[in-house]
């Protein structure tokens, strides 16, 4: 047989790591293979050298699955001590199939990639294939025959049935991976596990069964993404819309589905209950369909907006109502079950539904599972069930997949891409004899019991056959190395002593003085032997780190005691210690020309001993026993007498051959094809890599006394797994390890749809929102040069603007366009985003963040956090350098400087009684407190302006996770935590769209729109150049013509121009705005404030606020850092509001007096809207009989403003219980209304008029001219900004509103309303009404007609004004009547005396 050997091709190798301070590496390979090692040449200071060297190597045995691997070095030549530059390991079996291959290969420990050409030349050992992925069962069972079994009830079950053909493979010995698990694979060529039995015909059982569940299954996604949006706010218009498109397909899918019949009962051959199951069911079935059109035509007349109402529940709850039915009751068939047989016992099983895998030809009938390939974990039988109970442990996991069915109906089956094939097989024997093998007394060719002969040319080729291969050998032994992974090993030897009356401690009689752990099995230390490849490291020691005395003493009554003492106690009869020596591996460095030097002094000693021709391993394929009925194994001992080795031979069916005309094989007649099992052969497989990138672990669950973990990471991909280095006691480890498999295509054989993009086929991650146009604000055309610009643009089209009206919330609301101040800016705005940063940019693309999770399914809780980063590359032969790995993560820590800055909170949930919240911040950095900002909490708002910026210093990676929370304070009580949102800090330090400081649109120096990062545009221009190995950029140097000339990554030269230039711009300025515009081509983090959504874990999942808020980072070993930004809340600014009352007219009379005269007592008030409390008034005019008011009186009104967002402020409890007051804005609105003045009852409302202290209507002058405003007027007349005016005076129409007729006019207010700052207020001191000072200006008291007096003060005027006024007639005529009749009185009463004495003539 051909010596094998490999021919490897240094070629070149990519983007090595340099550690070298001045100038670069001095790479060289070391190639590493079975102790043989190659050295490349030195190429001095190049980060990319090119090799192109040859080097061969002779294999020791032929090439298999369990071939050594070769081992790349890469390293830098030093004087002292070379310094590692990285490493790679190259698996050989990928070389089975396609003998000369070209790849790239990463190294790990390292950056970088190398280029090797392999070639091979040799047999191959066929029966361990190259790199096999599908069809494979990985388990943790060593050194067993494994063998498959399907069963159905007792049918297939080989255990009780011998003679059971087909349902079991053929016997196979687990393969080590090299790191932890062992696995058996069959390559391309994948054994097919044939059951027939008979069953009760039930399939519309199974039929009814699946199409229920079909049914259910058409409405698994459409539920899904309703409990995804149900869990969001402030969800999108567009996302609505899809979501309705999407519940109206799925339900009218669900709607087809259920016009569809249920399969037929057969007549007579069903059960009542299944005449009852199935007229419910259709009658369900017809209920569902109902229900489903109900919401279809819901959803079409309510719209989107409307979706999660109609479907939030509806949809899950038929659903629900579909599932309960999807229970049979009645099924007789019984599960196929998957066992691991290994040395005629059962190991592991796995239990397939019949239900799954059925088929039929209706898809809405069939099982779910049919055809598909599965991957599953098995279980323990019961009888060891106990124990993988308390260790956790799966025993194996298989990839299979099953098809059930009526045997008529097979030739409907999917058609598979492999091809049948059947192997035959023979073993060859023979004995050692003297001197040489012979043939034994068995017979040269046998089966595999060695009982039977099997002669390979009396092999029987059955009819429509035609065979495919020539015998071929193939070793049933597939060897692994337990200590492939390993490079080091700690052998034991225990020495044991008894205790011996009068003579002291001597070797023990019953027990040998050297033995392993148990103390009867001998182990003798100075007669050792190593295998090839392994030294001695050092002599045997004494291990006292251990429970023992000074000498390395453990003492126990017997050597079958469990326990030994480090301190002897006179019970004691024995002791034992510990001795150690540590092996490792060697290897014999070859020169280029051949030569062969020694490695180590002790491999030099065991290299002068002959090696043994008995002891070598037979490269063709023997396998080695004592005797035929003993197990064999490949390397041969000195007491092996008999050798054996398997042959097999492939045949396949001739195609187009009618197998239906050949009478079917006697028993006999199958004996005589050795036929050994049936496969199917697939295609080629196609190669794929998977890089993972183990960065870090955080929170890890502390497994030791100490509070501490010693983790490490399993990185497992089919069957192959890497295992990385243990970091000790840490519960956040750094691990920044790179690990690489190749392995092959497995949906070649799968029937489901293929990924469109293999590359992201090994992970799900939630996908990156894009912005849409409603998520930003819009950006202003106009730059400005810096702050003074701003304001001398805006004073240009508005003379009378201040600079009041214009700061750093001026620039925020501009974003938010939400202020009317902002039509006069024309600055740098923000970027607004409505969601977290992370939900608009990739902040995972160097390093992603996956959940770790622990417990059962169903009770699963998570245990941690890991970080790093998992490709799928398709092109394995051609990746080109650094497509995946695109920038590390650092190693190195890193001291920033965060800032955090909190803009203000919206919608936040009550905590108190009385609806509000006292809210304040607190950030955590880890588990450490480090801001509390309790001490300026914000009373009862629920969307309050916090305007706090705060500095946190961090070291990264050890303090990555940024917390900020909201606080509700309470006096009493303990605070309330509002809500809280976590902020990855390493994921921003380390993302490529660089968001730990947003670029601005412009480049400033000064003002609130000033250079926040610590870098100028050019110096993060110069440092991605740099970075990325371009060339410096190159700048003009005309002032009128400003730009930039620069490579960008991934992007060929560009100009970029300054879009703005001003004759006063500075030049430098200028250069760093070209210099911007070329950053912001990247698609880098702009200015942004992003709305960071709050939760609470007592409400898991609801939202309870939000924060509008942004982070700035820093190296504090870096450039100076700028200083913050003041984003302190705004401070109202103080005013007087002066409003001189003069006259009313034509006020309507509103009441009668006494004497039936129209008249009012007219007053006048006035308050600004909000601050009714603080209303003012003026006297009354009373009687005013013609609508006529004097007053002469001067109101006065204070208050807080807010120039830039126009608002009124004040101060006001809540609620009579409130501790706080609360700041309230409304518009400066003053309100003026004319009343009638009542002693006895409610005041008469006669007329008022509003002003808005920023648009007021322009006065009438003359009262004669004014009357009720219109659009007319308004066209006319500009309306009057006081708080520019200053001052306004003239006539208003005041109105009444009022039922039927509207509003009309309802008199005329004569005033003179004045603006004044605090300070001109104190200047221009005056008094309420007309009282002292009386300036500015000095009101006379007011000429009013003598007829205007209270009735109640003055009663002369009363009588005079009112009663002599309008009953002196009545008064007249009343006195003439009176006098008449006391004339008349006084006649009669004298008349009888008069009359007498003219009678009589007496005198009276």
């Amino acid at each position: 047989m051909a010596e094998p050997k490999l021919e490897v091709t240094v070629l070149r190798a990519t983007d090595l790591k340099n550690v070298e301070k001045k100038g670069k590496s001095d790479p060289y390979a070391v190639l590493e293979l079975a102790g043989t090692e190659f050295k490349t040449k030195v190429i001095k200071n190049n980060l990319n050298p090119q090799w192109d060297e040859t080097f061969k190597f002779t294999l020791p045995a032929p090439l298999s699955a369990n071939s050594p691997a070769l081992n790349i070095t890469v390293k830098d030549k030093e004087r002292t001590r070379d310094r590692l530059l990285g490493k790679c390991t190259v698996r050989l079996d990928v070389l089975m199939g396609d003998r000369t291959q070209t790849k790239f290969y990463s190294l790990s420990q390292g950056e970088g990639r190398i280029q090797l050409r392999l070639k091979y030349d040799g047999p191959v050992d066929s029966s361990a294939p190259a790199a096999p992925q599908a069809g494979t069962a990985t388990c943790l069972m060593r050194r067993c025959r494994i063998r498959v079994e399907a069963s159905i009830g007792n049918i297939g079950n080989v255990l009780e049935n011998p003679d059971t053909e087909g349902s079991i493979t053929a016997p196979a010995k687990p393969t080590f991976d090299g790191s932890c698990y062992y696995y058996i694979s069959w390559e391309n060529r994948k054994p097919c596990l044939e059951l027939k039995s008979d069953w009760e015909d039930i399939d519309y059982r199974y039929k009814t069964l699946n199409f229920l569940r079909t049914l259910a299954a058409s409405l698994e996604d459409i539920c899904h993404q309703i409990a995804v949006f149900q869990s969001q706010r402030d969800i999108e218009e567009d996302a609505l819309l899809d979501l309705t498109d999407d519940a109206i397909l799925a339900l009218e899918t669900f709607q087809k589905l259920c016009q569809q019949p249920l399969p037929a009962l057969p007549d007579g051959k069903f059960t009542r209950l299944d005449y009852h199951l199935f007229r419910l069911r259709n009658a369900s079935i017809r209920t569902f369909n109902a229900m489903a059109g109900t919401m279809i035509k819901k959803i079409k007349e309510l719209g989107a907006m409307k979706i999660l109402d109609i479907c939030g529940e509806d949809v899950p709850d038929l659903r629900g109502q579909v599932m309960d039915m999807c229970y049979e009751p009645q099924l007789s068939i019984p599960d196929v079950i998957l066992w691991i047989l290994t040395d005629d016992q059962r190991r592991a099983y796995l239990r397939v539904p019949v239900s799954d895998i059925m088929f039929d030809e209706n898809p809405a009938h069939r099982g779910k599972q049919f055809g598909q390939v599965q991957t599953a974990f098995m279980k323990l039988p019961a009888a060891n069930r106990s124990k993988a109970n308390q260790t956790g442990d799966i025993p194996a996991q298989i990839q299979f997949r099953a098809w059930f069915g009526d045997a008529e109906y097979t030739a409907l089956w999917p058609k598979s891409p492999a091809t049948l094939a059947v192997l035959s097989e023979v073993y060859e024997n023979q004995r050692y004899m003297l001197t040489k093998w012979a043939d034994p007394g068995i017979g040269r060719y046998t089966d595999v019991t060695r009982k039977k002969k099997q002669p390979k040319d009396q092999v029987l080729l059955p009819t429509g056959w035609e065979w495919t291969s020539e015998w071929e050998i193939a070793p049933e032994i597939v060897e692994f190395d337990p200590e492939a992974a390993v490079d080091a090993v700690t052998e034991e030897v225990w020495e044991n002593q008894r205790l011996i009356p009068f003579k002291g401690w001597r070797n023990p009689t019953s027990h040998p003085s050297f033995s392993a752990l148990n103390p009867r099995e001998k182990a003798d230390k100075d007669s050792w032997e190593l295998d090839e490849g392994w030294a001695w490291e050092g002599d045997w020691e004494v291990d006292t780190a251990r429970p023992c005395d000074h000498e390395g003493w453990a003492y126990a009554v017997s050597f079958a005691s469990k326990t030994f003492f480090p301190a002897k106690k006179r019970i004691h009869c024995v002791r034992r210690r510990r001795w150690t020596r540590t092996r490792r591996r060697i290897a014999r460095v070859q020169n280029r020309d051949g030569d062969t030097g020694e490695a180590d002094a002790d491999a030099d000693a065991d290299e002068e001993d002959e090696a043994d021709p008995l002891m070598e391993g037979d490269p063709e394929g023997w396998l080695y026993a004592f005797s035929f009925g003993s197990q064999f194994h490949k390397k041969r001992r000195r007491r092996d007498l008999v050798r054996s080795r398997r042959f097999h031979r492939e045949r396949q069916p001739i195609p187009g051959f009618d197998f239906a005309e050949v009478a079917p094989l006697t028993p006999e007649e199958q004996e005589q094809t050795y036929s050994v099992g049936l496969f199917y052969r697939y295609p080629k497989l196609e190669l794929y890599q998977v890089r993972a990138h183990i960065y870090q672990a955080r929170k890890l669950i502390a497994e030791d006394a100490s509070g501490l973990s010693d983790p490490y990471v399993y990185l497992i991909c089919g069957h192959h797994s890497t295992r990385s280095t243990t970091v000790k006691q840490s519960t956040c480890p750094l691990f920044d390890q790179v690990g690489t498999h190749e392995i092959q295509h497995v949906m070649n054989y799968a029937h489901f749809p293929e990924p469109k993009d293999p590359a992201l086929a090994a992970i799900t991650r939630n996908t990156v929102i894009a912005i849409s146009e409603g998520d930003r604000a819009s950006v202003f055309n106009k730059k400005d040069e810096d702050a003074k610009s701003i304001l001398q643009e805006a004073k240009k089209q508005d003379p009378d603007f201040t600079e009041d009206e214009i700061d750093w919330w001026t620039k925020f609301y501009a974003s938010m366009q939400q202020s009317e101040a902002i039509k006069r800016y024309r600055g740098n705005v923000f970027t607004i985003y409505k969601w977290e940063l992370e939900r608009v940019f990739d902040l995972e693309d160097v390093v992603s963040s996956f959940s770790l999770v622990r417990g059962k399914t169903g009770q699963q809780r998570e245990s941690g956090m890991f970080k790093g980063k998992i490709h799928v590359i398709t092109d394995v032969d051609e990746v080109p350098p650094g497509s995946t790995f695109d920038r590390e993560a650092q190693t190195d820590v890193t001291r920033v400087l965060v800032r955090v800055y909190i803009v203000r909170g919206e919608d936040f949930q009550p905590q108190d009684a009385n609806g509000g919240c006292d809210s304040y911040i607190q950030i955590h950095l880890g588990n450490k407190r480090v801001v509390n900002d309790v001490s300026n909490y914000i009373p009862d708002a629920l969307s309050p302006v916090f305007g706090k910026t705060f500095e946190v210093e961090a070291v990264i990676p050890l303090q990555t996770e940024l917390r900020v929370s909201v606080w509700d304070q309470d006096t009493l009580d303990k605070d309330d935590l509002v809500g809280a949102t976590t902020i990855d800090l390493e994921d921003r330090w380390l993302s490529k769209c660089r968001p730990r400081c947003g670029l601005p649109q412009t480049y400033t120096r000064e003002g609130f729109n000033a250079w926040r990062d610590a870098h100028t545009p050019r110096e993060i221009l110069s440092e991605l150049c740099e970075e990325h190995d371009l060339p410096e950029p190159l700048y003009s140097d005309d002032p009128n013509n400003v730009w930039v000339k620069t490579a960008l990554p991934e992007r060929g030269i560009e100009t970029f121009t300054c879009q703005y230039l001003e004759p006063d711009n500075d030049m430098e300025i200028k250069l760093e705005n070209a210099a911007l515009s070329a950053l912001h081509s990247m698609d880098w983090t702009p200015e942004h404030i992003e709305t960071r959504r709050l939760y609470n874990d007592c409400q898991p999942g609801v939202e309870q606020g939000r924060l509008k808020m942004w982070i700035d980072m820093f190296p504090l070993d870096g450039p100076p850092i700028p200083p913050p930004i003041d984003i302190s809340p705004r401070k109202p600014k103080e005013y007087e509001l002066r409003v001189v009352v003069y006259n009313t007219y034509d006020v309507v009379l509103d009441e009668k007096s006494i004497t039936g005269e129209r008249m009012s007592d007219i007053y006048v008030s006035g308050l600004l809207r909000g601050m009714e409390s603080k209303k003012a008034k003026t006297d009354t005019h009373y009687r005013s009989l013609n609508g006529e008011g004097n007053f002469n009186w001067r109101l006065k009104f204070k208050f807080l403003y807010y120039p830039a967002e126009e608002k009124l402020v004040f101060h006001k409890k809540r609620s009579l219980l409130s501790r706080d007051k609360e700041e309230i804005k409304v518009p400066p609105i003053l309100a003026l209304q004319v009343w009638d003045n009542d002693l006895f009852s409610a005041d008469d409302f006669l007329a008022a008029i509003d002003l808005n202290l920023l648009e007021m209507p322009a006065p009438f002058k003359l009262p004669k001219k004014c009357k009720m405003y219109t659009q007319e007027y308004h066209d006319k007349h500009e309306r009057i900004n006081l708080f520019k005016a200053k001052r306004v005076a003239g006539v208003y129409p005041c109105t009444r509103g009022g039922g039927e007729k509207g509003e009309e006019l309802t008199g005329k207010l004569e005033v003179e309303i004045e603006l004044l700052t605090a300070e001109e207020a104190e200047q221009k001191d005056n008094g309420f009404g007309r009282k002292e000072p009386n300036q500015f200006p000095k009101l006379k008291k007011p000429n009013r007609p003598p007829t205007s007096f209270f009735w109640l003060t003055s009663p002369w005027k009363t009588f005079r004004y009112i009663i002599w006024k309008n009953y002196k007639w009545y008064f007249l005529l009343a006195l003439l009547i009176s006098g008449l009749i006391t004339f008349l009185c006084l006649m009669f009463y004298n008349v009888p005396r008069f009359s007498v004495g003219a009678i009589f003539g007496s005198k009276a």
